[in-house]
């Protein structure tokens, strides 16, 4: 690999998104080669993802369609969004479970957009699905794989994957925006 087949490959990739979205602001994110046409399936955390990698597009490329897309897209997330106390998460459409990843995803958007210098540091937002993150530890380690969407309480074991997109979130947050009030839960077995 070299930087310029890199720097090529996110920008295929930003294009690939920038032409999928929806005006709702989510994404088709899957696309069917064989049969040349995009894929009707939806899953919340792959979505999330979509948001996610445009927070790091837009931090890197600082393009102003990209901008754009990344607040469209949080938007939608943000119309689906539900609390408890200072507690944020989503509430997806048609789903009664919320994916833990889903929640860690959003929350590294918004990472990614304060580290690009586009939105306050006291965000509400990032620090209610941070504390969110928190609420779904778990005693033994790792958080709750899944969330009812009811009422944001945690459920099942721990997903590896899921756990990684947690602590990343919570690693970044304490990391470059100060948080060090975070550290002790990143670092807890």
């Amino acid at each position: 690999l070299t930087k310029k087949v890199l720097d090529e490959s996110i920008r295929l990739a930003g294009s690939y998104m920038l032409a999928n979205q929806t005006k709702a602001g989510n994404f088709r994110y899957g696309y069917d080669w064989h049969a040349d046409k995009a894929i009707d399936e939806d899953n919340q955390v792959r979505q999330a993802g979509a948001v996610w990698g445009l927070g790091l597009m837009y931090r890197y490329n600082k393009a102003k369609t990209t901008l754009l897309a990344l607040r469209r897209a949080l938007a939608f997330f943000r119309k689906h969004q539900k609390s408890r106390g200072k507690l944020r998460f989503t509430a997806y459409p048609g789903v009664t479970k919320g994916g833990t990843g889903t929640v860690a995803l959003l929350a590294l958007s918004h990472i990614e957009l304060l580290r690009a210098g586009k939105a306050s540091k006291t965000s509400s937002e990032l620090d209610g699905y941070l504390a969110f993150l928190l609420s779904l530890r778990l005693e033994g380690g790792g958080f709750s794989q899944s969330y009812s969407t009811q009422t944001g309480r945690g459920h099942g074991g721990p997903s590896s994957y899921f756990d990684g997109e947690a602590l990343l979130a919570l690693t970044l947050a304490a990391k470059y925006l100060g948080r060090s009030d975070l550290k002790a839960a990143v670092l807890a077995e």
